[in-house]
């Protein structure tokens, strides 16, 4: 039996309890549920495939929601999986009381407008106390056969030296770090988890950004353990954050990390243009590791939610970032193998019909699901052998918050691109010389929303491929 779904007896103790406090509870609780259960699936259905969340957050972290809430809003936006990945704990406690204070008390209270869901609470000193819904009881009150799916998760926090922060995401596990398991991987353990993850004493970070990255794959391989390495999915989170943190030449060295954020629409920062983007970031590290006949690295889009009055501010245009997964079922294990056979494609409010690379003939075709009256342009991206690894170095020094940077900028024969079309169809074929292609697909009007991370116009990318 797979360790990381709900078992039934599970699922059928906490539906008891629900339907127990809901009979006992509101009307208006009752009436939010049943439209929320009729609510269409998703306006853009597309056959085949099953749009997706990664990466978000609640009270149990650091979000601005009850995990009721935001899933709830995904759900709401035509998501059909999401996955509550809050910092450094899975959401497995029956106990975990929570105190909404200030703008929080205030976000408690927008979704208890919107939802009504019916929350158990207490009153100590004068305060209200909310207990928090578990994973199981959450995906019992949630999850729709076909239309809607939670996903265990949460995310690895670990610091470094010079600022640096390290943040992963595994996926489909309840696996947490432990004390035992700092212990176990000694000698290299980030001060994150000795100082407010473990022991809550406050410690100075002592090992580099490249330690961190190290530590942080050695501690998801043990956390992930005898689970089928298909069924769950481990992405290495927004590298420019906070500060250009994780340098490209990094994860060239650790090829074990196939797959990362390309684009996080989650909390606002400064942008150096003469720095590298997250998509040159992207090209250079498959350059470097296609030259030495290592795995590709492959690119998912997040919001990496954290506040949720944007869905209230303009419902529209507040989820961003989508993963496009090709999978005929609404189940976690299959979804996870389409993940990790790279089966997805990164979007932005651009959709695909379908991708598909013939690797007989070295061939990668797109087909856009167009929206009427607008123009579309297929950029396909690469690097060629002998392409330029000189480098130069900018050396930025300490700035306010943002800490000092060494940052390496390629040359443009790192992701530079072999053919350009406009329409709704294209294809392109892999000459000799060609490392990898991807497909950039762009739809020629103005974002919606402008969050950071969010490109200037409509976006989709699909998984860089080799003959």
């Amino acid at each position: 039996m797979n360790k990381n779904r709900i078992s039934r007896r599970s699922f059928l103790k906490s539906s008891a309890a629900i339907a127990a406090f809901v009979s006992a509870g509101s009307l208006a609780y009752s009436e939010t549920q049943q439209a929320f259960n009729n609510a269409p699936v998703s306006p853009l259905k597309i056959p085949g495939w099953r749009r997706g969340h990664l990466h978000q957050h609640s009270f149990w972290s650091d979000g601005s929601a009850t995990l009721e809430e935001a899933c709830s809003l995904y759900r709401d936006a035509g998501y059909e999986f999401v996955v509550p990945s809050d910092h450094g704990r899975f959401q497995a406690d029956t106990d975990k009381w929570f105190t909404p204070e200030g703008p929080k008390r205030a976000a408690y209270e927008r979704g208890q407008e919107r939802y009504h869901f019916p929350m158990e609470t207490k009153e100590e000193g004068g305060k209200l106390q909310l207990r928090m819904r578990n994973f199981d009881e959450l995906s019992a009150l949630l999850n729709q056969e076909d239309r809607f799916l939670l996903i265990p998760g949460h995310e690895l926090t670990t610091h470094g030296a010079d600022g640096v922060q390290v943040h992963s995401n595994l996926i489909n596990s309840r696996a947490e770090v432990t004390q035992e398991l700092v212990d176990k991987l000694e000698g290299q353990a980030p001060a994150m988890y000795m100082s407010r993850q473990i022991t809550g004493d406050k410690m100075s970070p002592h090992c580099s950004g490249y330690e961190s990255v190290s530590w942080s794959l050695r501690a998801i391989k043990e956390m992930i353990g005898d689970t089928p390495k298909d069924e769950v999915f481990f992405q290495f989170n927004h590298p420019d954050w906070i500060w250009y943190d994780v340098q490209p030449e990094w994860l060239c060295e650790q090829p074990e990390i196939r797959f990362f954020e390309l684009i996080n629409c989650g909390p606002s920062l400064p942008v150096r243009p003469d720095f590298w983007t997250t998509e040159k970031y992207w090209d250079i590290i498959n350059a470097f590791r296609a030259d030495k006949n290592q795995p590709l690295i492959m690119g998912t889009a997040t919001d990496d939610t954290h506040n949720y009055q944007r869905f209230y501010d303009n419902f529209e245009t507040a989820a961003g970032g989508s993963v496009m997964v090709r999978c005929d079922t609404l189940d976690a294990v299959d979804l996870m193998k389409a993940l990790n056979r790279g089966d997805f494609y990164a979007a932005v409010g651009v959709w695909l019909n379908d991708v598909q690379f013939d690797k007989s003939t070295g061939t990668l075709a797109v087909d856009v699901h167009a929206e009427k009256d607008v123009n579309y342009k297929i950029d396909f991206i690469g690097t060629r052998r002998g392409f330029d690894k000189t480098f130069r170095t900018i050396d930025s020094p300490k700035e306010g918050r943002y800490p000092a940077r060494k940052i390496n900028v390629y040359s443009e024969s790192v992701g530079e691109i072999f053919k350009t079309v406009e329409g709704t169809h294209a294809e392109y074929t892999m000459t000799d010389d060609d490392l990898y292609v991807r497909a950039r697909i762009t739809a020629m009007v103005p974002a919606r929303c402008t969050m950071r991370g969010k490109p200037e116009h409509p976006t989709c990318w699909t998984q860089p491929v080799q003959k």
